[in-house]
């Protein structure tokens, strides 16, 4: 309990609320584990300005989006998967960017990217049949997301042989190259310095 007052207290100075900040205060190349990185998420949506963050309020507008086309999905584990997806997905100094809250996303994100982004979190969390409807929503786009990557990574990262099958059967020329390799790098079938 101690550890977490202290962590929210660090994620709270101004360091972790502008890349500008950022920059002055620490090194560079710090690197963080996604596990601290994914707390650091956690703790701004938690905070009263969490609307002002793009990160934050783009992950909500998906979850929103895909609850609208699901019906009966919990955003709280949709939040909860994508928070992991952006903290594998971005180093740290793009994590502090997209949560600074002066940051502001030159173009909407429509329909089609927020199922996108949707579709990552259901692809982590395994669900075959909310992934098998979000894609055949006409307008959901199965590719790299802004902040929380590929559905195929998310779904190969959670160990989802079942939903990685239905992607790649379902939309096989839509995926990139870069995540069908790390799919079969994770499975074993190639051996590779990526993974």
């Amino acid at each position: 309990m101690f550890d977490h007052y202290v962590q929210n207290a660090l994620f709270s100075l101004p360091s972790f609320e502008s890349e500008d900040l950022w920059s002055t205060h620490l090194s560079p190349d710090l690197q963080m584990c996604p596990a601290i990185i994914d707390r650091l998420i956690q703790s701004k949506i938690k905070s009263p300005k969490w609307g002002d963050r793009c990160l934050i309020s783009t992950l909500f507008q998906a979850v929103d989006a895909t609850v609208a086309v699901l019906g009966h999905r919990s955003p709280q584990q949709s939040t909860v998967a994508l928070t992991q997806a952006a903290a594998v997905t971005l180093p740290v100094r793009h994590v502090i960017r997209y949560l600074s809250p002066r940051l502001r996303l030159e173009e909407r994100i429509d329909e089609g990217e927020l199922l996108g982004i949707g579709l990552v979190a259901m692809a982590a969390l395994g669900d075959v049949k909310a992934v098998l409807q979000t894609l055949h929503n006409s307008v959901c786009r199965m590719r790299r997301t802004r902040f929380f990557g590929h559905p195929i990574t998310a779904a190969a990262r959670a160990g989802q042989p079942e939903v990685l099958a239905s992607l790649l059967g379902v939309h096989d020329s839509a995926c990139d190259e870069g995540a069908k390799l790390e799919f079969q790098c994770r499975l074993g079938e190639r051996s590779c310095g990526c993974c």
